[in-house]
């Protein structure tokens, strides 16, 4: 299991990927640039774009994606973040 949660290093995707063990979850979750809420970074580069995290993880099965964006309740406790759970194939 890896887990990330607020923070993005687009760096990191690939070895995030190779570090994972065959049938391993990674599970990421973090701000997106649609901003619902006043939280996360301000800067737009420390944000993912839209359906960014889930085409980085593309080559993975994916559980899991959610990405409310401006369409979520505004309160909502998931406003302005972007959820994957995926798995690496043996």
């Amino acid at each position: 299991l890896i887990v990330v949660t607020h923070f993005l290093e687009r760096d990191l995707f690939p070895h995030l990927i190779t570090a994972l063990r065959p049938n391993g979850l990674l599970f990421y979750q973090t701000f997106i640039q649609e901003l619902r809420l006043d939280r996360g970074p301000k800067r737009a580069e420390w944000r993912l774009g839209m359906n960014e995290l889930l085409y980085a993880f593309s080559g993975m099965q994916v559980h899991y994606y959610r990405e409310e964006g401006l369409l979520g309740k505004k309160n909502s406790s998931i406003a302005d973040i972007a959820m994957l759970v995926a798995s690496k194939s043996n």
